[in-house]
């Protein structure tokens, strides 16, 4: 049998194929390469399979050859070039890949298979893209997927945060927003990068709304509060913004964030207070910060100055 095996192309195909129904790829590899050398006018009958049995082996530089090789005569397979781009994947040829998910969606471009896998491949190079910090060409890619990234509130999230990096505060809050009408369930995860949002772009009303909001879900966050009590500030509410600095510290004595915060925060008012000629108020808040002031020379000589 095994004499008759070999010298006839059609039972050693079989044998091939028997070996790859019970995925052993290695021995199908041997028998399929066997017939490749001894019967060559027979390879274009075998050749995607022995491709098939390169990737299920990780034999990736073998399998993408043995499918372009395949494809060179049958360019209309888009089973196959499936398989070259899910290969080349896997081998971290991307471009190449994406290469292929382009040419089958010219061909298909309803073809569900393929978007998936396609996107994804998109968004794995956006985000090494901004990982880079290179943000504007991750966004023209995010921008690509709109439509699919959208169907999924993490995906339209991790685009709003794309703008945020790029301080593109504008478009991040219109996503954002966006993703909260769409996607209720995700408030309370929105709507403190909402906050910040805001805040950065100068508009504290909304932001002291959402971060209001935020805290009366999460008022254990004191990065939260800290921003919220700098929006007050900001929009000179000074005996909230206080109060919030108050509340943080009574819990947490140590939280130099909110100890330089709200320390600004006076120091501004200070500041204030010498330019309006109110000396003796304005000492009186020099006073409360002393040890704060005399570890910047800076600060410590523009105290003196207003003696």
């Amino acid at each position: 049998i095994s004499s008759a095996v070999h010298s006839d192309p059609s039972l050693l195909i079989e044998l091939a194929r028997v070996h790859t129904y019970a995925d052993h790829h290695a021995d199908a590899i041997v028998f399929f390469e066997e017939l490749r050398s001894k019967f060559p006018q027979r390879e274009p009958e075998i050749l995607r399979e022995l491709a098939d049995q390169y990737k299920w082996s990780k034999l990736y530089p073998k399998a993408i050859a043995a499918y372009i090789a395949y494809l060179n005569n049958n360019p209309s397979d888009l089973k196959v070039r499936i398989s070259l781009a899910e290969t080349l994947v896997w081998a971290q040829r991307y471009d190449d890949a994406l290469t292929q998910y382009n040419l089958i969606l010219e061909k298909d471009p309803a073809n569900s298979e393929i978007i998936d896998p396609r996107n994804n491949l998109i968004l794995r190079q956006a985000r090494f893209l901004a990982d880079q910090k290179s943000y504007d060409q991750a966004l023209a890619l995010y921008e690509k997927m709109a439509d699919w990234l959208r169907k999924d509130p993490g995906l339209l999230i991790e685009w709003a945060r794309a703008y945020t990096y790029a301080d593109k505060h504008t478009e991040a809050i219109a996503l954002f927003e966006e993703a909260r009408k769409s996607y209720p369930e995700k408030e309370n995860e929105i709507i403190r990068e909402l906050a910040g949002q805001y805040k950065w772009n100068n508009d504290s009303a909304r932001a002291i709304e959402a971060y209001t909001a935020y805290l009366a879900i999460q008022p254990e966050d004191q990065d939260a509060r800290v921003a919220l009590a700098e929006v007050l500030a900001l929009e000179q509410k000074y005996d909230q913004a206080l109060a919030e600095y108050t509340l943080i510290l009574e819990k947490n004595p140590d939280n130099t964030k909110a100890i330089d915060s709200r320390n600004a925060f006076i120091l501004g008012q200070a500041q204030g207070l010498v330019k309006e000629k109110s000396y003796s108020a304005a000492l009186e808040l020099y006073a409360k910060l002393a040890d704060w002031l005399r570890k910047d020379p800076g600060f410590l000589i523009e105290w003196a100055r207003a003696y």
